[in-house]
């Protein structure tokens, strides 16, 4: 719990007391103004342990604890959203399922020059296989690590080039 000064000295303050602090409570998501986790969702901090705010939000509004391994998932998508009509919850295949059917995660991996990190070329990763010369020599050529032209070499990555 959070300590508050007052007259009789520290008083611990109850984490639904600082989630409702949080909270700009509207007709539709009831958004979280704290702390939030590089993912968005919003955090609170209670006594040296971190809640995440909408699965807080659903354990205040439905009066018990969510089950071990169950996810506190959004119908809105919003992160920030901690209204409870808003969260259901569901088994981690159940919120993999909700994801992609509203199209947040890829069905298929994205590969190659397609990667969004993606250094090479499909003719670097030719041209590559061909080098003769040592894996630090050709990485420091292309800009990568010795490890990734390994990989190249021995088609554990770019398998799809000749």
């Amino acid at each position: 719990m959070k300590r508050r000064f007052g007259p009789q000295g520290p008083k611990p303050v109850a984490k639904t007391d600082l989630f409702w602090r949080h909270v700009e409570k509207a007709d539709g998501c009831w958004i979280w103004h704290g702390a939030t986790t590089r993912f968005g969702y919003g955090q609170i901090k209670s006594a040296q342990k971190k809640y995440a705010a909408h699965r807080l939000s659903w354990e205040i509004h439905n009066g018990r604890e969510i089950p071990h391994g169950y996810h506190v998932c959004h119908r809105c998508d919003n992160p920030r959203c901690t209204n409870p009509d808003h969260l259901f919850i569901g088994t981690p295949k159940d919120n993999i399922r909700d994801a992609m059917r509203k199209g947040r995660m890829r069905t298929r991996p994205v590969l190659g020059v397609d990667h969004p990190n993606s250094k090479l070329t499909e003719d670097a990763v030719r041209a590559i296989r061909l080098d003769q010369r040592s894996l630090p020599q050709i990485a420091r050529e292309y800009g990568v690590s010795h490890v990734l032209i390994g990989k190249v070499k021995r088609r554990e990555i770019w398998k799809h080039i000749p």
